[in-house]
């Protein structure tokens, strides 16, 4: 086993992991409010959900939003991922708080993303979705008259 090194600050890296943590659940919550509000607007407005060129415009903006807002999570994670192994790293020569710094574990950026994506998905189909069932409830009402 390698001895821990003796400049490792093990308390100043777990604050710095609780803000960082403080810091994705900012950027998380700031997509969420920037998402929920998008649909809110475009949805609740009749004028918007009938003009296809405002919805494209909401569509590719909070594509551009979602990719940016990720790319700092991105960076925010990754802070987190490198003192998650740093803690866990120095875990087993630390009898007396071994299970409190093995208890230190960041979501790998890889299975944030997939989550990410989903989601961002899901409000680029939700502005849509007027659109969507309009074009299903006409195609089966013209092949009900035909």
């Amino acid at each position: 086993m390698q001895t821990p090194d003796p400049s490792l600050n093990l308390g100043k890296l777990m604050d710095l992991f609780n803000a960082q943590t403080g810091t994705v659940n900012i950027l998380l919550n700031f997509y969420i409010v920037v998402s929920l509000g998008v649909l809110g607007f475009v949805l609740k407005e009749k004028d918007l959900r009938g003009n296809w060129k405002v919805k494209l415009l909401f569509s590719v903006g909070f594509v551009l939003f979602a990719f940016g807002n990720f790319e700092a999570i991105t960076r925010s994670q990754g802070i987190l991922v490198a003192i998650s192994k740093t803690l866990q790293k120095a875990a087993p020569e630390q009898k007396d708080y071994r299970l409190v710094l093995e208890a230190f574990k960041a979501q790998r950026i890889f299975v944030m993303g997939i989550g990410y994506s989903f989601i961002s998905l899901l409000v680029v189909v939700a502005i849509w979705l007027p659109d969507i069932v309009a074009r299903i409830h006409r195609r089966r009402k013209a092949a009900k008259i035909a």
